[in-house]
């Protein structure tokens, strides 16, 4: 859960928190793959999840940085979006596995400060790339697909080769 933003002494104090609060969310959100490496699970490798560490007391599937600004959150959550979904490009036997609920989960959806832009900016950049997919396919037909998948058993390779040949 992210925590409330605190009073500020002065306007140098806050312009220092925006800076380095932005420094540090896109540092750990430099763009690119999620393929499994060496058995490493690559979820624990989105800029977003925090796993305990030796001595600490908390993990989330949500861990943002105190952010000032509500622009700038919003901007670094779309960019969070575009890691889940490149995640989920290189891991597609996990789509499906509900991440995005265990991720949802994990948000602090009452918090009232700025830092609700992350989550704003991380849905509302999913709700388009949804949108952009929905476009090419009978969202309908699709259902139908994953019900009879899950009717029969069928090998994930199996399911996502057929998912393949139809969207081509």
């Amino acid at each position: 859960m992210p925590a409330k933003i605190h009073t500020l002494k002065n306007s140098a104090e806050l312009s220092a928190l925006t800076t380095s609060n932005l420094a540090a969310a896109m540092s750990h959100s430099a763009r690119r793959e999620y393929k499994p490496v060496d058995n490493e699970f690559s979820f624990l490798k989105l800029p977003f999840v925090s796993r305990r560490k030796h001595g600490s007391q908390t993990s989330s599937n949500w861990s943002v940085p105190l952010i000032d600004d509500y622009a700038q959150a919003c901007d670094i959550g779309r960019e969070y979006a575009a890691h889940f979904v490149q995640y989920l490009k290189d891991n597609p036997d996990m789509c499906g596995a509900n991440s995005l609920g265990h991720i949802a989960s994990n948000i602090d959806f009452k918090d009232e400060s700025d830092a609700q832009g992350y989550w704003v900016g991380f849905f509302s950049h999913l709700e388009r790339i949804i949108f952009a997919q929905a476009q090419r396919m009978d969202v309908f037909d699709d259902i139908d697909r994953i019900n009879a998948y899950y009717a029969k058993g069928t090998d994930a390779e199996e399911f996502f080769a057929d998912l393949d040949k139809a969207d081509h």
